[in-house]
């Protein structure tokens, strides 16, 4: 996954339920992050993404009562317009 300023592009727009290691290479100006939410996935996030830099996020996908278990996931990529403090 490419983020650029404002964006991010993605290689895949539907996965199967499963365990998947996002990498993000931010190739823009600003700093990025990302999350990830859905069923069964507690909100997850990578550490702010600094220009030039990349960072790695891993989350397991499932199923539930409104996706069929067979069926890929779609995924969209979006950015938002936030600010949030570093973590310690």
């Amino acid at each position: 996954m490419t983020a650029t300023d404002y964006a991010f592009q993605l290689q895949r727009k539907s996965l199967s339920s499963g365990t998947y290691t996002f990498v993000v290479d931010n190739e823009g100006r600003t700093t990025h992050a990302l999350a990830v939410k859905g069923p069964g996935v507690a909100r997850t996030e990578t550490e702010t993404i600094g220009p030039g830099e990349q960072n790695r996020l891993t989350v397991t996908l499932r199923c539930d009562a409104r996706t069929s278990c067979g069926a890929p996931l779609a995924i969209t990529a979006a950015s938002a317009w936030f600010a949030r403090s570093p973590r310690t």
